[in-house]
């Protein structure tokens, strides 16, 4: 500290005392300086690295979400296009003006809990809206034998047979479906702004409001439609081009080991979905085909043993709920032999 006595005359004290209180004034101011600069550099290394980690999650929460909110990519780009120049001088403005509170502001803020608690409900959000869009699955699993109804949010009502497994996705921004096996008969509510999707293996049926079933058995996929309109696409041929076709009331389209396509017309759409009243009608089909589609209602597995009669046609109408009628018709209208293994099994001759 300055001494008074040895640098300011005596005779002249008002001067005396203005010249000490500038002393004063600036040494004191420097000491706070330097103290203060000390006091501030933990606080402001504590906030980068709270605010860096934020800004940290933010960006990966933009990757994730620009997919399916094209907006936000839109508005990182717009903010990145302002002149480097130009947000240089915003920024060493804004720094100068509160060069001594931002640290100490940031730090308080951070640490009080209300704020902690926006950030996080921000975060909840970001990771909740794209769940909310397409929808949380759920599965649904008929066992042999057994008929189920799934009515959506919507009053869109899904139908499933005997034997199927299908997967629902419904959210504000879609409505999906998965047949991962057996068969379904979906009636669709309209809803232009959100077309109704059905993934069967390699094909997808989209419709907006109609009534139809699908079937789907490895590779083989079957639709019906009984009113409305719906397209069908497969995208799993490498040859050709993709099958891309609507179908209409009345017509059926089959894709066979999901590749060749067949559109049938003047359908027979109540014996074609039969099933949902507990009945199967064939006409003109291989006794394989036939056994095989019987093996989605009954829970003891047949087997045909002699292959010269895998290939046998027949026509007739059978009970889904009835493997004893099954086993009769087929020794009268096929004269085939009718074994019960001791395993559980029921061989063909």
């Amino acid at each position: 500290m300055t001494d008074v006595s040895k640098t300011t005359p005596l005779t002249n004290t008002g001067s005396a005392v203005n010249n000490t209180a500038d002393n004063f004034d600036t040494s004191a101011l420097e000491w706070i300086k330097s103290h203060e600069e000390r006091a501030i550099q933990p606080a402001l290394s504590e906030s980068q690295k709270v605010v860096g980690e934020i800004n940290t999650i933010w960006a990966v929460l933009d990757g994730l979400a620009e997919d399916d909110f094209p907006e936000l990519a839109e508005f990182d780009s717009s903010a990145t296009m302002q002149p480097k120049s130009k947000l240089k001088s915003n920024l060493q403005s804004k720094h100068q003006s509160n060069q001594q509170e931002k640290p100490h502001s940031i730090v308080v803020r951070l640490r009080q809990p209300q704020y902690w608690g926006a950030i996080a409900a921000m975060l909840l959000i970001a990771l909740l809206v794209p769940i909310a869009y397409v929808g949380v699955p759920t599965d649904y699993v008929v066992a042999k034998g057994q008929r189920d109804t799934v009515i959506l949010t919507d009053g869109s009502r899904i139908e499933l047979g005997s034997n199927t497994r299908v997967s629902v996705q419904e959210g504000w921004g879609q409505r999906a479906v998965t047949l991962e096996l057996g068969s379904a008969f979906f009636t669709v509510t309209p809803n232009k702004e959100k077309p109704f999707v059905i993934h069967a293996g390699t094909s997808t049926v989209t419709v907006l409001g109609t009534a139809f079933s699908v079937y789907r058995k490895l590779q083989n996929v079957e639709v019906v439609v009984e009113s409305g309109k719906v397209n069908l696409m497969n995208t799993s041929t490498s040859y050709r081009l993709p099958v891309d076709v609507d179908l209409i009331k009345n017509q059926k389209a089959i894709i066979k080991h999901g590749d060749v396509l067949e559109v049938l017309n003047n359908v027979n759409v109540d014996d074609a979905i039969a099933w949902r009243r507990g009945f199967i009608n064939f006409k003109q089909a291989s006794l394989a085909a036939i056994v095989e589609r019987m093996n989605d209602f009954y829970d003891t597995p047949i087997y045909i043993r002699n292959n010269k009669r895998r290939e046998l046609v027949l026509s007739g109408v059978f009970k889904t709920d009835d493997l004893d009628n099954f086993l009769i018709g087929l020794q009268a209208i096929a004269e085939v032999n009718v074994e019960h293994n001791p395993g559980g099994a029921i061989y063909l001759y």
